[in-house]
């Protein structure tokens, strides 16, 4: 039997260390989320847990209504209800309309949630890729690791969306340690689920 050395930090310290450095956060979402399939992947995409209904044409949302749209999310699932509504105060209401560009190369990624109509996913030479459509998220991988878009997005409908920008999530993620964690556990969760559907 050889010697072993183990560095040990506690569950306060660590979260303490995550408060002050949110760049570490990142750092480990990009070791969880890493892909390794192509070099260049098609945006993660998720589905919200139950069926969305489409939000009346041109009546604001209330924090309320984007409080019960953000908690069947998976990534949020487990976040409370203050740290809902909190979630809530960053999450921009957009409205699609056909043809407007949403986002393209090079530009922050963030989370978006299509509510009603559907977007269209291009890769680099402009080719379709893919959609995404009422109920759709599309970028919370690649939001919580930090990374810029290497696609680009148009709406080819009219409809809405949400959208959660990256800076404005870490910057409320530095200040609420158990939102971050609870976001962390909904990732691993995700990846057991992974893993146990390829083995089976």
């Amino acid at each position: 039997m050889s010697d072993s050395i183990a560095l040990v930090m506690a569950a306060e310290e660590f979260r303490a260390l995550l408060s002050a450095n949110i760049e570490l956060a990142q750092g480990l979402f990009r070791m969880l989320l890493e892909e390794k399939k192509t070099e260049d992947p098609p945006p993660s995409q998720t589905r919200a847990s139950q069926e969305l209904q489409a939000p009346t044409p041109g009546v604001e949302l209330k924090s309320v209504d984007k409080v019960l749209i953000l908690q069947i999310l998976p990534v949020f699932e487990g976040a409370r209800t203050d740290e809902l509504y909190e979630l809530a105060a960053i999450t921009r209401d957009v409205v699609l309309e056909p043809d407007k560009a949403l986002f393209s190369e090079g530009h922050p990624c963030s989370i978006w949630l299509v509510l009603a109509g559907e977007i269209t996913l291009e890769s680099r030479d402009g080719e379709q890729k893919g959609t995404a459509s009422t109920g759709d998220c599309i970028g919370v991988h690649e939001t919580l690791a930090g990374a810029d878009w290497s696609w680009r997005a148009r709406a080819t409908s009219s409809g809405r969306a949400l959208q959660i920008e990256r800076d404005a999530l870490f910057e409320l993620l530095s200040d609420r340690m158990d939102l971050l964690q609870g976001i962390f556990g909904a990732i691993l969760r995700d990846a057991d689920t992974e893993h146990e559907s390829q083995d089976g």
